[in-house]
């Protein structure tokens, strides 16, 4: 090819470039609004970083808590969460301590809070570091919940691997947080990120979805009432 000839299709190819990009969107400044746009669903299983004044408990604690996991898929019915009796154990060691977790899986048909109401088969989460401002991450490689403590398909489910990405502060004997993220291997494939709220509750407690429509959270022993936006882990 001559040098002329190739001039010319350098400045054809240049002119084209010029014309498709004055054309094109601003790729920088849409990512920009997505993110924007889709930032109230990416925080449903991020731990925020929390006041800077955090501290984990200095006395031991154990107790019984209800854990409830929300996740976008649910698309707003708060029916349609995980729900666990947790047993849970802190043990204070120098600045931070160690955390343990075993949660029990809800039958869906379940709203009275006892042991006897679940599957029976626990998600277990031994000893896990608590740093000094009260961040844990605890991983399972695999865990399995039956079909009748799954309220979207009533199938059993796999997800493998598991993590728990959560914070237990000096309020923890009171609530604690954590995200809840995994892949689900059954009885389908797809990514499961939640955020889960703990709160301590005596066998017998109740909880229900009041009108049935899955858009509150009752627990009538705590006087508390949660909703989609509460499920944010801080």
């Amino acid at each position: 090819m001559s040098f002329p000839a190739f001039g010319r299709i350098a400045l054809c190819a240049a002119a084209v470039a010029v014309l498709v990009s004055a054309c094109l969107p601003d790729a920088h400044k849409d990512y920009e609004d997505f993110l924007s746009n889709t930032e109230k669903y990416r925080t449903t299983a991020v731990v925020d970083s929390g006041p800077v004044d955090a501290k984990p408990p200095v006395d031991p604690i154990k107790g019984n808590y209800f854990a409830s996991c929300y996740s976008d898929l649910m698309a707003g019915n708060l029916n349609k969460m995980l729900r666990f009796y947790t047993e849970t154990e802190f043990v204070p060691d120098g600045t931070g301590g160690k955390i343990t977790l075993k949660l029990y899986p809800f039958k869906v048909t379940a709203r009275s809070f006892a042991k006897t109401e679940t599957t029976n088969i626990p998600l277990n989460f031994e000893a896990t570091p608590v740093d000094a401002t009260g961040k844990f991450k605890a991983t399972s490689a695999s865990i399995d919940i039956a079909g009748a403590a799954n309220p979207f398909s009533g199938s059993d489910i796999t997800i493998s691997p598991l993590t728990l990405d959560g914070r237990f502060t000096a309020t923890g004997k009171d609530k604690f947080c954590s995200g809840f993220a995994g892949k689900i291997v059954k009885p389908i494939t797809n990514d499961f990120t939640a955020a889960c709220l703990f709160y301590p509750l005596k066998d017998g407690d109740a909880f229900d979805f009041p009108g049935g429509t899955g858009e509150s959270l009752s627990i009538p022993s705590l006087s508390l009432t949660l909703k989609q936006d509460d499920f944010v882990c801080q």
